[in-house]
């Protein structure tokens, strides 16, 4: 019996948890281990004149003489709650609680076990999973975890994929009605599959793009990025990325491809000499017309620039540049000169725009009126 009470004192005592009898009648601690008032800053001697509701920091002291008389009530209860500790610090406490009597005399057994670092641990897991999957809900697409198979079985999508595809994250969930390769175009699942493989061969990023069908019938287009994730014995466990649909901007660089092929075609098959310069003349482009009409290598004129192309003692020429300088455009005739030195007479037409990169440019359209001005002196002699 000695050592069975030497064994439930040392217990008692050494207990990493709060131990405390509490009279349920006065609510104040007839024993308690040293961990109970340590934990909460106080003295034994302060902490022997004190009553559970001096501590008590989530609960009213009717609250708390509710959940005494529940427990007397019911013989047990665990719960958590909040403590104020001797500083004012509030900490989180697991609390066991048990009903029991001793010589007919009833008495409230709790243990207090201090959770604060388990409670702020789980509310930045919390908080790190809200900013998580607000980040994820707010991506212009989807993330996802397949496994390494030809169906691409998908074991995690997110929402973004109705968005995207117009189906559903659980219709592709372990193919459930259709897996992810069902919507990729034909000619797009071999070398899809070969990229993958070459990547996880190599564990490097997988990226591509690459056509597939909505759930509308529509064919968009996808952009891809992922990574094959590896335990720590270099197997395999499943695939990881990113999709978003690019369609819009496939069809931006499509119709920009095409205004730069007609722009090149006008330019290229143009009768009249084009110049693309910089406003102080420099040359930045000659098409074939203009390479003729100044007999030069489009080497030659870049080279020389606007004052090896144009006279500049011609007095109608700082005008026509004054004009431009102030409207953005101009139309005028001046004297331009050939690489053997001959002049010749010409319409110029040029204005002033601003490129993507924002950077003043010049273009310029030359007519050589050579035959138009004989005509006219020919008309005037006659």
């Amino acid at each position: 019996l000695h050592e069975t009470k030497e064994r439930y004192r040392l217990l008692f005592e050494h207990s990493p948890d709060g131990i405390v009898i509490i009279d349920p009648a006065t609510a104040r601690p007839l024993e308690f281990n040293e961990t109970a008032h340590r934990q909460l800053g106080y003295s034994r001697e302060e902490f022997a004149g004190m009553s559970i509701f001096d501590v008590e920091a989530a609960e009213t002291p009717e609250e708390t003489r509710a959940r005494i008389a529940g427990v007397i009530r019911n013989g047990r209860a665990d719960f958590e709650t909040r403590q104020r500790t001797r500083h004012g610090d509030i900490r989180d406490v697991h609390v066991t609680a048990q009903f029991t009597e001793v010589l007919g005399k009833p008495l409230y057994h709790c243990i207090w076990r201090d959770i604060t670092d388990r409670k702020r641990a789980e509310e930045e897991l919390k908080e790190r999973e809200r900013t998580h999957n607000t980040l994820i809900e707010n991506l212009p697409g989807f993330v996802y975890r397949c496994r390494n198979d030809r169906n691409w079985t998908m074991e995690y999508i997110s929402a973004g994929c109705l968005t995207v595809t117009g189906y559903r994250p659980e219709d592709f969930i372990n193919n459930h009605k259709l897996a992810y390769n069902d919507i990729l175009l034909p000619e797009y699942v071999e070398p899809l599959w070969r990229k993958w493989q070459e990547c996880i061969a190599t564990r490097t990023p997988f990226e591509a793009e690459y056509q597939f069908r909505t759930a509308g019938g529509e064919i968009a287009w996808a952009w891809e990025k992922g990574r094959g994730v590896f335990d720590d014995k270099g197997r395999l466990q499943f695939l990881e990325g990113y999709i978003t649909d690019v369609t819009k901007r496939k069809r931006a660089e499509r119709e920009l491809r095409e205004k730069e092929e007609r722009y090149r075609s006008l330019f290229d098959h143009s009768t009249d000499a084009i110049l693309l310069t910089t406003p102080d003349g420099s040359v930045l482009d000659a098409n074939s017309a203009a390479c003729r009409m100044f007999g030069r290598t489009l080497e030659e004129i870049k080279r020389v620039g606007r004052t090896g192309l144009v006279d500049v003692t011609d007095p109608r020429l700082h005008a026509a540049l004054g004009k431009r300088e102030l409207t953005g455009r101009g139309l005028a005739e001046v004297i331009m000169l050939r690489a053997d030195g001959e002049k010749f007479p010409a319409e110029v037409t040029s204005a002033i725009f601003v490129d993507a990169s924002g950077r003043q440019k010049t273009s310029m359209i030359i007519r050589d009126i050579t035959e138009r001005k004989r005509a006219e002196e020919a008309l005037r002699e006659s």
